[in-house]
């Protein structure tokens, strides 16, 4: 009878420190997005669009120094492009809303009460939203819907996109943190893509969050 009453308190000590540990955080920062896109074999020249991301993290502990960093955050990515024709200046603006999960393991140095440099890298997977096309020559301007989709008839780019992230950062003992992210696409997701005709989305993401829990 002891031993198990003994088992049980030792249960619900470990149970009350991982619980202790366990901590959410609300999400918020800026966006630097681009695309590698190539047709008919010719990279295009783009250029990097401003963004934001907003959204949430939980920090799971495994050792005092590691922890599984899952997240959920609505995402703006895309690109731009500007070129001039016989003196008439073109631009284009393309903009794709993602809702994302990451899942990223986190190196943490020093403790909560001294502050904490952070290394993190894993895996991450975006749907996308919808997305416009804004195109403006001289002074006529287009705006259109980027269909989303994985019909060869109608649609542009796929929903699905697979890749991988890898970032730094630092933690306050507050619970106030800050960390840069580089978020690199895998997968093709133009419709009918091939080796000669390709998007994939690249993304820069300077984030500040704030821990609550488990300290």
């Amino acid at each position: 009878m002891k031993k198990m009453m003994l088992l049980f308190a030792c249960s619900l000590g470990m149970t009350a420190y991982t619980q202790a540990q366990v901590k959410f955080a609300p999400v918020v920062g800026a966006n630097l997005s681009n695309s590698a896109v190539k047709l008919l074999d010719d990279k295009a020249d783009t250029k990097m669009k401003p963004g934001f991301h907003v959204g949430a993290l939980v920090s799971l502990p495994l050792t005092n120094n590691l922890a599984l960093l899952p997240g959920v955050m609505f995402s703006t990515k895309g690109y731009k492009t500007e070129d001039e024709v016989l003196g008439v200046k073109t631009t284009s603006n393309i903009g794709l809303n993602y809702v994302e999960v990451p899942v990223n393991v986190a190196f943490m140095t020093g403790t909560e009460e001294t502050g904490r440099f952070m290394v993190h890298a894993g895996p991450y997977v975006g749907y996308a939203l919808s997305g416009k096309s804004k195109t403006k020559i001289g002074s006529v301007e287009k705006e259109e819907d980027i269909e989303i989709g994985n019909d060869e008839k109608k649609d542009m780019l796929k929903p699905l996109e697979i890749g991988a992230n890898v970032g730094v950062g630092y933690q306050l003992p507050i619970g106030l943190f800050a960390r840069v992210d580089y978020h690199h696409g895998f997968n093709n997701i133009l419709v009918g893509g091939d080796d000669k005709n390709s998007f994939a989305n690249r993304n820069f993401m300077l984030t500040f969050g704030y821990f609550i829990g488990g300290r």
